[in-house]
C-alpha cells in the first residue's frame, strides 16, 4: 500500500512565516538579559555570517544594538539620550 503525502505548506512559507526568540547578553546598564523576536528567514541568514543590518533589516537599530550587546532600547536612551 502507497501513501500519498500532501503538504501545502512549504520549507520555505514555513521560514517565511515563522519567528525566533533569541535571548539577549546581559544588559550592562540594568544588568538584566532580554529576548529579541525576529524573523526565521532574518535569523537563518545571520547564522550563515550575515551582516546583523542585512540579516535583519526590519528591526530598529535599537534592537540590532540589543541583539549584538544586550543593551535594552530604554538602557540605551537612559544612559546615551536619544
Amino acid at each position: 500500500m502507497r501513501y500519498k503525502h500532501h503538504i501545502s505548506t512549504t520549507t520555505a512559507e514555513m521560514v517565511e512565516n515563522t519567528t525566533y526568540s533569541i535571548e539577549t547578553p546581559k544588559c550592562f546598564h540594568c544588568g538584566d538579559s532580554g529576548a529579541v523576536e525576529v524573523p526565521m528567514a532574518g535569523f537563518l541568514r545571520r547564522q550563515m555570517g550575515a551582516l546583523i543590518q542585512d540579516a535583519y533589516p526590519e528591526l530598529s537599530i535599537a534592537l540590532r544594538e540589543q541583539l549584538v550587546t544586550g543593551t535594552h532600547p530604554e538602557c540605551w536612551n537612559e544612559v546615551f539620550g536619544n
